[in-house]
């Protein structure tokens, strides 16, 4: 229930007679901000420090990440010169969100845990920003990069009436887990130095060699990044020379960036896993209800009310660490068995020689980012329609001079081209002549059939001299469909007989060559047609993702106008593929055996997608990690001296493509296993750490507060240790289950099998944990007994067996002692 109506209920239990009432809005405030603070210092170990609550440090009462690399706490001892280091990298990843506004209502607010959690220390912040504004000025952010993104744009935006126009945080990209001193207030949109102050915040006295950031300018932002953070004061510096610092671009935000940003892709970038950078987004969705609230507070209530949503936040994120690791760790292996195998096979296709260049030009790209060729770029259509015309126009006047005459003034090509252009247009009339239309729409049409038909009528006498046969065909047409083209012909019914069109026994009937130009123009109308396939789709690409950054959520007015674009890019596309349709349907009458077919494919409606995975209605769900490209994406090009060099650069992109899934999943299943170690090593940590809270204030209270201290100390030491039990429990059955090892399972397998734990684990666990406990631990116990009792009845079947063999050889030796007897006896 919210704070108004709980007091209305306490009004009318006093006096239900309306007469009197009482107003204790302010005084109910105040006791739930100081409970609130109380609660989150004694969660944070404050009542067990002999120093009290002004000892409380930066960050303290916030809720770690268990999984994050934490030196002295859940990393080895020899962990800097560790073979493979990279597995220690701290992911961090960076977001604005405009919703978590705060107006000016003219309060002055008390701070009562200002910098504890997650919001930085208000004076501090604020004395920064206005030293760098007086320092540097109030300049704009101006972005180079070719997307145009919202966090530029809002960079320069201040919403008049309001002191904090949104919030910035710093979240771990892995887990999602807010970091310590990593929210910070925006006063005049996404500012660079607002953003520069909470990564420095949040690093401070943090000890790590590898960094990466992951932001949705990435690419902009990080220009100028060590030279910015030079002016910032000296307790906020960090020496960037001895840390590895690498950028991206979340996944979902990269597509709209436009080429040259595989630098920047975590589907591209080494040693990063399957990191999605995105999560963050997700984070919002919790906070954004409490925007209406929060905006109306003061400054300090509204920091203290967001971080208690996000201390409940990143603890629903470490409770759910066991299940979420299996299932993670679990798709992670099968996928990287799979992916493999696909990549084994495609890289099978090719000689070995240019594997190996390929694989070289791939290890210089890891080396030096952004180096050219880029492995991960798509190679662009050289040869265009308009290149073909200009090449047949070259040879029919090189034929003309050979003193090769023209059939009519203009030329066969040109003949063929105009034949092409009149089969779009009628294709186009036909699609806009489906559905309902308004009187002005059917005059429109009437005078776009009416000049249609004159332009068939003026191309039929040309036709007339290039191909004569046609005559005779049309005069087994019926007069009204075919001779007398007027308006009212439908469409569909009038055949314009192009050279491909004519029965395969006709074709010697036609003009030496003829057919061979149509061949020509028709595969370069359909790499044409694919080109137009291909910038649509980027066009749409950047249409769903302007809309979900920009669009959704405001109103069913802007929703509208950006679906009616959508809407008319996808008929755009629809008659591309069209287009694209037709020109293979005629290169199959003309040359059925040709190896264009080699790479102009059947196009199928599912074929029509990508870029990538995007947000629209033509996604599968699905990510980069499990994508498989489309054909449409692969085709080399028209034919011609370069051809199977464009066919080997498009194959080299999908094939360094299809190595980087193999090697994130294997990266992925790495983490997963490192995380997993870390987050029990450090919930071992804090148990040990709570137990020491316990004594630290031992001889200097009473022996009642004691008592109660190492109580509650206990209290959350049980906590942890439960955590890491339950997670023990799920992750040992996907270990099994792959056929996985792992350092610490013997540890928790003793711990487990112990008959106290059992009990805890069988009457307190949930379902599932105790399900997994049951298939992990008692039935191992259970087939570990079988087999020692299958092996006593082994081994109690051998000693029968044995004596059996003793008796039978005993009684073969007495029957060998009453022959001799009996053969002594005989003798005497």
């Amino acid at each position: 229930t919210n704070l108004h109506d709980f007091q209305q209920t306490l009004n009318h239990v006093t006096d239900n007679s309306g007469i009197r009432s009482w107003d204790r809005s302010r005084p109910f405030s105040d006791v739930v901000r100081e409970w609130r603070n109380l609660t989150a210092l004694k969660r944070g170990g404050q009542g067990h420090d002999p120093d009290g609550v002004d000892a409380t440090q930066e960050g303290a009462l916030a809720v770690e990440c268990p999984a994050c690399p934490q030196p002295d706490q859940n990393l080895p001892d020899d962990w800097q010169s560790a073979a493979e280091v990279w597995l220690y990298t701290l992911f961090l990843m960076v977001d604005a969100n405009f919703r978590l506004r705060l107006k000016d209502r003219g309060f002055n607010d008390t701070h009562l845990s200002s910098g504890w959690a997650y919001y930085v220390n208000e004076e501090k912040f604020q004395t920064h920003l206005t030293t760098h504004h007086a320092t540097f000025g109030d300049h704009n952010e101006n972005s180079t990069c070719s997307a145009e993104h919202k966090a530029i744009i809002n960079a320069n935006l201040k919403k008049d009436g309001y002191i904090a126009s949104g919030v910035a945080a710093i979240l771990c990209a892995r887990h999602m887990l807010v970091r310590p001193r990593g929210v910070g207030d925006l006063q005049k949109g996404e500012r660079y130095v607002n953003i520069d102050y909470l990564i420095l915040s949040t690093l401070v006295n943090v000890i790590l060699l590898l960094l990466c950031i992951s932001y949705d300018i990435a690419c902009q932002y990080s220009k100028n990044f060590n030279k910015r953070i030079s002016d910032f004061p000296p307790h906020m510096q960090i020496d960037f020379d001895q840390i590895v610092l690498r950028w991206g671009i979340p996944k979902k935000h990269i597509a709209v960036h436009g080429p040259n940003h595989s630098k920047f892709s975590f589907n591209y970038l080494p040693n990063v896993g399957r990191t999605y950078g995105e999560g963050i987004e997700s984070s919002w969705s919790h906070m954004n209800p409490v925007a209406m609230s929060t905006r109306e507070m003061g400054s300090g209530a509204r920091h203290e009310t967001l971080d208690d949503h996000w201390g409940a936040w990143n603890w629903s994120k470490i409770v759910n660490f066991g299940p979420h690791f299996a299932r993670s760790l679990k798709r992670a292996h099968d996928m990287s068995i799979k992916h493999q195998a696909i990549f084994e096979e495609y890289t099978a296709t090719f000689k070995p020689e240019m594997i190996a260049q390929w694989t070289k030009l791939m290890d210089e790209w890891k080396q030096h980012p952004g180096i050219q060729p880029d492995p991960f770029e798509a190679p662009e259509l050289n040869v265009t329609m308009q290149e073909i015309r200009s090449k047949l126009a070259q040879e029919e006047s090189s034929h003309t001079t050979m003193s090769e005459s023209l059939h009519h003034e203009v030329s066969p090509s040109t003949f063929l081209s105009m034949g092409l252009e009149l089969e779009e247009q009628q294709a186009i009339l036909i699609a806009r002549s489906k559905g309902r239309k308004t009187a002005t729409e059917l005059a429109t049409l009437h005078e776009k059939h009416t000049l249609h038909s004159r332009r068939i009528e003026l191309w039929r006498k040309i036709q007339e001299v290039y191909m004569p046969i046609v005559g005779s065909l049309l005069a087994q047409v019926n007069q009204d469909e075919a001779l007398i083209i007027d308006s009212t012909t439908k469409l569909e019914r009038i055949q314009l007989w192009l050279p491909s069109s004519l029965p395969p026994h006709l074709h010697n009937e036609l003009i030496l060559s003829l057919l061979n130009k149509e061949r020509q123009l028709r595969i370069a109308q359909a790499e044409d047609a694919l080109a137009d396939i291909r910038r649509l789709r980027r066009m749409i690409t950047n249409i769903s993702q302007f809309k979900r950054l920009n669009i959704s959520g405001s109103g069913q007015k802007a929703n509208t106008r950006i679906r009616s674009l959508y809407d008319k890019f996808k008929h755009k596309i629809d008659l591309a593929a069209n287009r694209y349709r037709r020109a293979r349907n005629s290169l199959l009458k003309i040359d059925p055996d040709g190896n264009w077919q080699g790479r102009l494919k059947e196009l199928l409606s599912k074929d029509i997608r990508g870029p990538g995975h995007v947000d629209d209605e033509d996604d599968d769900g699905g990510g980069e990690g499990s994508y498989e490209i489309s054909w449409i994406w692969l085709v080399s090009g028209s034919e011609g001296d370069n051809s199977q060099t464009e066919y080997l650069e498009s194959m080299r992109v999908e094939w360094a493509k299809t190595k980087a899934r193999v090697e994130r999943w294997k990266e992925e299943k790495q983490l997963l296993l490192e995380e997993m170690r870390r987050s029990l090593a450090f919930f071992e940590w804090k148990a040990k750490w709570w137990r020491e809270q316990g004594r630290r204030r031992q001889g200097k209270v009473s022996v009642a507060l004691q008592s109660g201290l190492t109580a509650y100390a206990e209290k959350q030491a049980a906590i942890w240790e439960t955590l890491a039990l339950q997670c023990a429990t799920s992750w040992m059955t996907v270990l099994k289950q792959c056929s996985l090892s792992a350092s610490w399972v013997t540890k928790y397998q003793e711990i487990l099998r112990s008959s106290s734990m059992q009990k805890i684990i069988l009457k307190k666990a949930t379902k599932e944990v105790r399900q997994q406990f049951q298939e992990t631990i008692l039935l191992e116990d259970e087939d570990q007994e079988e087999e020692e009792e299958e092996e006593e009845e082994e081994e109690e079947d051998e000693d029968e067996e044995e004596d059996e063999e003793e008796e039978e050889e005993e009684e073969e030796e007495g029957e060998n002692q009453r022959t001799d007897i009996d053969a002594m006896e005989v003798d005497i």
